[in-house]
């Protein structure tokens, strides 16, 4: 119940979930090393933050994006990915990174990207290239494909969040609708999904 209450009213879900890639494992220690690769992830929401924070991260074991304020997104591409980079690295060397004295233009480039703020007008935007695609067959912005991966990764860290372990990507609907029902018949409000 404590879970759920806090969930509803900050909106934050911590879960890991698990993609299929070619370095989906890591080997005893790695967490020591380097720059171990991080597969966790974690989303804050909330609608009662008046001053509210206007940041967006992704991590991927081949760089990072960073969005600040809806304009400026900052796209940093590591030259090997962070297995290659953790295993190569050495104490030496991570001493320098720890104290920002390493040299870092040999591990990553980073490009910065400026837009304009266009508050409110996503929507308008996402309905005038849907009335264009019907009309006239322009490609859509965002096919209707990637809302069910959007829903899908958020159902994916609810369920690692509600277990407490890592999942794939690819979890098992039924194991989501179980865990679900189980909140919602602890809470008792409301009916169960079917």
């Amino acid at each position: 119940m404590a879970v759920d209450l806090r969930t509803a009213t900050v909106g934050v879900c911590q879960g890991r979930v698990r993609f299929p890639t070619r370095h989906s494992g890591r080997r005893r220690g790695d967490r020591h090393r380097g720059l171990w690769p991080r597969r966790h992830g974690r989303f804050t929401t909330a609608t009662h933050d008046f001053v509210g924070t206007d940041r967006f991260e992704i991590l991927g074991d081949s760089g990072k994006i960073v969005v600040e304020n809806s304009t400026t997104a900052t796209i940093t591409r590591l030259k090997r990915s962070e297995r290659e980079l953790s295993d190569a690295i050495d104490q030496q060397d991570i001493s320098k990174l720890l104290s920002g004295r390493l040299n870092l233009s040999p591990y990553y480039s980073s490009e910065i990207i400026e837009a304009e703020a266009q508050w409110g007008m996503q929507h308008a935007g996402m309905l005038e290239n849907f009335a264009a695609n019907i009309l006239d067959g322009t490609p859509l912005i965002a096919p209707g494909a990637e809302g069910v991966n959007s829903v899908r990764l958020a159902n994916a860290i609810h369920v690692s969040s509600w277990k407490g372990r890592e999942v794939s990507f690819n979890f098992d609907d039924k194991d989501y609708l179980f865990e679900l029902n189980k909140r919602i018949r602890d809470e008792g409000l409301f009916a169960e999904r079917a």
